[in-house]
Protein backbone atom coordinates (compact mmCIF):
# COMPACT_ATOMS: atom_id res chain seq x y z
CA UNK A 1 0.00 0.00 0.00
CA UNK A 2 2.76 2.45 0.90
CA UNK A 3 4.82 1.81 -2.21
CA UNK A 4 1.70 2.18 -4.39
CA UNK A 5 1.33 5.68 -2.91
CA UNK A 6 4.90 6.51 -3.88
CA UNK A 7 6.47 5.92 -0.49
CA UNK A 8 9.82 4.25 0.01
CA UNK A 9 9.60 1.31 2.40
CA UNK A 10 12.34 -0.41 4.37
CA UNK A 11 10.70 -3.68 5.38
CA UNK A 12 12.03 -5.83 8.22
CA UNK A 13 10.41 -9.16 9.02
CA UNK A 14 11.03 -12.73 10.16
CA UNK A 15 10.01 -15.84 8.25
CA UNK A 16 10.78 -19.51 8.45
CA UNK A 17 13.49 -21.04 6.30
CA UNK A 18 11.19 -22.68 3.77
CA UNK A 19 9.58 -22.35 0.34
CA UNK A 20 7.00 -19.84 1.60
CA UNK A 21 9.82 -17.55 2.73
CA UNK A 22 11.15 -17.59 -0.83
CA UNK A 23 7.73 -16.55 -2.14
CA UNK A 24 7.65 -13.61 0.30
CA UNK A 25 11.17 -12.56 -0.68
CA UNK A 26 10.27 -12.62 -4.40
CA UNK A 27 7.07 -10.63 -3.81
CA UNK A 28 8.92 -7.99 -1.78
CA UNK A 29 11.72 -7.79 -4.36
CA UNK A 30 9.13 -7.09 -7.07
CA UNK A 31 7.77 -4.02 -5.29
CA UNK A 32 9.09 -0.63 -6.40
CA UNK A 33 10.78 1.45 -3.70
CA UNK A 34 10.90 -1.47 -1.25
CA UNK A 35 14.09 -2.47 0.53
CA UNK A 36 13.34 -5.86 2.11
CA UNK A 37 15.23 -7.34 5.06
CA UNK A 38 13.87 -10.86 5.54
CA UNK A 39 15.43 -12.72 8.44
CA UNK A 40 14.97 -16.48 8.20
CA UNK A 41 14.53 -18.59 11.32
CA UNK A 42 14.86 -22.32 10.67
CA UNK A 43 13.13 -23.14 13.99
CA UNK A 44 9.74 -21.79 12.89
CA UNK A 45 7.60 -22.09 9.77
CA UNK A 46 6.62 -19.11 7.69
CA UNK A 47 3.02 -18.27 8.61
CA UNK A 48 0.62 -19.52 5.94
CA UNK A 49 -3.08 -18.68 5.98
CA UNK A 50 -5.23 -20.96 3.82
CA UNK A 51 -8.72 -19.73 3.01
CA UNK A 52 -11.43 -22.16 1.89
CA UNK A 53 -13.98 -20.55 -0.42
CA UNK A 54 -17.26 -21.64 -1.92
CA UNK A 55 -19.04 -19.51 -4.52
CA UNK A 56 -16.88 -16.52 -3.56
CA UNK A 57 -17.72 -16.86 0.15
CA UNK A 58 -15.03 -17.71 2.69
CA UNK A 59 -16.08 -20.74 4.72
CA UNK A 60 -13.06 -21.03 6.99
CA UNK A 61 -9.38 -20.20 7.32
CA UNK A 62 -6.65 -22.54 8.52
CA UNK A 63 -3.41 -21.03 9.80
CA UNK A 64 -0.10 -22.87 9.86
CA UNK A 65 2.21 -20.95 12.18
CA UNK A 66 4.35 -20.74 15.28
CA UNK A 67 3.34 -17.67 17.28
CA UNK A 68 5.78 -18.20 20.15
CA UNK A 69 8.25 -15.39 20.88
CA UNK A 70 11.34 -15.24 18.70
CA UNK A 71 14.44 -16.83 20.15
CA UNK A 72 16.57 -14.12 21.73
CA UNK A 73 19.40 -14.54 19.22
CA UNK A 74 16.94 -14.12 16.32
CA UNK A 75 15.52 -10.98 17.90
CA UNK A 76 19.07 -9.61 18.31
CA UNK A 77 19.44 -10.01 14.55
CA UNK A 78 16.11 -8.21 14.04
CA UNK A 79 16.96 -5.26 16.27
CA UNK A 80 20.45 -5.00 14.79
CA UNK A 81 18.95 -4.76 11.31
CA UNK A 82 16.28 -2.36 12.59
CA UNK A 83 18.87 -0.01 14.09
CA UNK A 84 20.95 -0.02 10.91
CA UNK A 85 17.88 1.01 8.89
CA UNK A 86 16.77 3.86 11.18
CA UNK A 87 19.03 6.62 9.77
CA UNK A 88 17.43 6.23 6.33
CA UNK A 89 13.75 6.45 7.37
CA UNK A 90 11.40 9.25 8.40
CA UNK A 91 8.94 7.19 10.43
CA UNK A 92 8.74 3.75 12.05
CA UNK A 93 5.66 1.55 11.65
CA UNK A 94 5.35 -1.46 13.97
CA UNK A 95 2.61 -3.80 12.80
CA UNK A 96 1.89 -6.42 15.46
CA UNK A 97 0.33 -9.63 14.20
CA UNK A 98 0.95 -11.53 17.47
CA UNK A 99 3.30 -13.93 15.69
CA UNK A 100 6.24 -13.56 18.10
CA UNK A 101 8.26 -10.70 16.60
CA UNK A 102 6.90 -8.08 19.02
CA UNK A 103 6.34 -10.39 22.02
CA UNK A 104 7.36 -9.63 25.61
CA UNK A 105 9.78 -6.73 25.83
CA UNK A 106 10.70 -6.89 22.13
CA UNK A 107 8.28 -4.12 21.17
CA UNK A 108 9.65 -1.92 23.96
CA UNK A 109 13.20 -2.44 22.75
CA UNK A 110 12.26 -1.48 19.18
CA UNK A 111 10.33 1.58 20.38
CA UNK A 112 13.29 2.65 22.52
CA UNK A 113 15.65 2.30 19.53
CA UNK A 114 13.29 4.37 17.39
CA UNK A 115 13.00 7.06 20.04
CA UNK A 116 16.78 7.16 20.46
CA UNK A 117 16.96 7.85 16.71
CA UNK A 118 14.32 10.62 17.10
CA UNK A 119 11.83 8.88 14.78
CA UNK A 120 8.05 8.98 15.24
CA UNK A 121 6.76 5.47 15.99
CA UNK A 122 3.27 4.37 14.93
CA UNK A 123 1.89 1.03 16.16
CA UNK A 124 -0.82 -1.18 14.70
CA UNK A 125 -1.53 -3.19 17.90
CA UNK A 126 -2.68 -6.70 18.73
CA UNK A 127 -3.84 -8.29 21.96
CA UNK A 128 -5.12 -6.81 25.20
CA UNK A 129 -1.92 -5.52 26.79
CA UNK A 130 -1.07 -2.23 25.10
CA UNK A 131 1.47 -1.34 27.80
CA UNK A 132 3.95 -3.10 25.49
CA UNK A 133 3.66 -0.05 23.23
CA UNK A 134 4.44 2.53 25.90
CA UNK A 135 6.39 5.42 24.40
CA UNK A 136 5.01 5.07 20.87
CA UNK A 137 4.01 8.29 19.11
CA UNK A 138 0.62 6.89 18.06
CA UNK A 139 -1.32 3.65 18.57
CA UNK A 140 -3.94 2.65 15.96
CA UNK A 141 -6.48 0.15 17.35
CA UNK A 142 -9.79 -0.78 15.79
CA UNK A 143 -12.96 -0.62 17.90
CA UNK A 144 -12.72 -4.21 19.16
CA UNK A 145 -9.05 -3.83 20.10
CA UNK A 146 -9.74 -0.52 21.87
CA UNK A 147 -12.54 -2.05 23.93
CA UNK A 148 -10.52 -5.13 24.85
CA UNK A 149 -7.43 -3.12 25.78
CA UNK A 150 -9.31 -0.69 28.03
CA UNK A 151 -12.20 -2.84 29.28
CA UNK A 152 -14.56 0.03 28.42
CA UNK A 153 -17.76 -0.06 26.35
CA UNK A 154 -17.68 1.33 22.82
CA UNK A 155 -21.17 2.38 21.76
CA UNK A 156 -20.77 5.89 20.36
CA UNK A 157 -18.39 8.80 19.78
CA UNK A 158 -18.22 9.79 23.45
CA UNK A 159 -17.37 6.21 24.49
CA UNK A 160 -14.70 5.91 21.81
CA UNK A 161 -13.06 9.16 22.85
CA UNK A 162 -13.23 8.19 26.53
CA UNK A 163 -11.58 4.81 25.86
CA UNK A 164 -8.92 6.40 23.65
CA UNK A 165 -8.08 8.92 26.38
CA UNK A 166 -7.80 6.03 28.86
CA UNK A 167 -5.32 4.41 26.48
CA UNK A 168 -3.35 7.67 26.24
CA UNK A 169 -3.11 7.81 30.03
CA UNK A 170 -2.33 4.12 30.49
CA UNK A 171 0.24 3.80 27.71
CA UNK A 172 1.95 7.16 27.78
CA UNK A 173 1.26 7.76 24.10
CA UNK A 174 0.31 11.24 22.89
CA UNK A 175 -2.18 10.05 20.26
CA UNK A 176 -4.61 7.25 19.44
CA UNK A 177 -6.15 6.79 16.00
CA UNK A 178 -9.22 4.54 16.20
CA UNK A 179 -10.30 2.87 12.96
CA UNK A 180 -14.07 2.41 12.74
CA UNK A 181 -14.66 0.49 9.50
CA UNK A 182 -17.23 2.18 7.30
CA UNK A 183 -17.63 4.94 9.92
CA UNK A 184 -14.11 6.25 9.30
CA UNK A 185 -11.58 7.10 11.99
CA UNK A 186 -11.29 9.14 15.17
CA UNK A 187 -8.03 10.82 16.14
CA UNK A 188 -7.68 11.53 19.85
CA UNK A 189 -4.65 13.51 21.00
CA UNK A 190 -3.47 14.47 24.43
CA UNK A 191 -4.93 17.83 25.54
CA UNK A 192 -6.65 18.41 22.18
CA UNK A 193 -10.22 17.94 20.94
CA UNK A 194 -10.98 14.68 19.16
CA UNK A 195 -11.27 14.78 15.36
CA UNK A 196 -13.37 12.41 13.26
CA UNK A 197 -12.71 11.53 9.62
CA UNK A 198 -15.41 9.84 7.57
Amino acid sequence: NLTSLGGKVVFVTVTGDDDAAGVIERLLASLPNCEPHVIRDSRRPTTIKTRYLSHGQQLLRVDSENASPLASEVFEEVIGCFRSCLPGVDVVLLSDYAKGVLSGDYSQRLIAAGRDAAKPIYVDPKGRDFSRYRGASLIKPNLKELSEATGLPISGDADIENAARRLIDDCGTPAVLVTRGASGMMLVRENKPAASFR
